[in-house]
């Protein structure tokens, strides 16, 4: 498994163009879940649920170094949370924009930083998830050079709506 205490940007910035990757620290948890209830509000609430479930998990998850800043052209953007697995693959648990900045490319240029981290870092695989009601989701991701490898339940069965798993291969060129 690669290097946690390296990666991908403890207490560096990682950049392109105009959008950065700062990873949170500790005391922040409040204000990222600020901008992660926002980012998915809408999401959620396709998925047939009021309000994104509530974040407890945030602050740990910040103290592992698995929670970035999404900063575009020097103001807060959106936030990304990530996980470490077996076998050398680094899933994107969480990938939220703030919804007055959504269609602008930063999800797209997130997914591009997060993916040239994760080659350095020498992971092979870079995964996620989403709704499969979301096709836009799925599109973006599949542009982005990700593949569908499953269908299914959410792992923790929060609603009724299956999940579109993918991959993104990172030991090719």
């Amino acid at each position: 498994m690669p290097d946690r205490e390296r990666w991908p940007c403890q207490g560096r910035w990682a950049a392109m163009n105009d959008v950065r990757l700062r990873a949170a620290v500790v005391g922040e948890a409040t204000v990222v879940e600020a901008l992660l209830r926002r980012a998915f509000r809408d999401y959620v609430r396709g998925l047939g649920r009021d309000e994104p479930s509530p974040m407890n998990w945030l602050e740990s998850r910040i103290i592992e170094g698995a929670v970035y800043w999404v900063d575009a052209s020097g103001s807060p953007a959106g936030v990304v949370v990530t996980s470490r697995h077996e076998n050398a693959v680094l899933e994107i648990n969480m990938l939220g924009i703030d919804p007055s900045l959504q269609g602008r490319g930063i999800g797209r240029q997130v997914l591009t930083l997060i993916e040239a981290m994760a080659r350095e870092e020498g992971f092979e695989t870079l995964a996620l998830r989403t709704a499969q009601p979301y096709t836009r989701l799925v599109a973006l991701y599949s542009r982005a050079g990700f593949r569908v490898v499953a269908v299914d339940r959410h792992p923790d069965q929060i609603d009724d709506f299956s999940r579109v798993f993918m991959e993104l291969d990172l030991k090719t060129d």
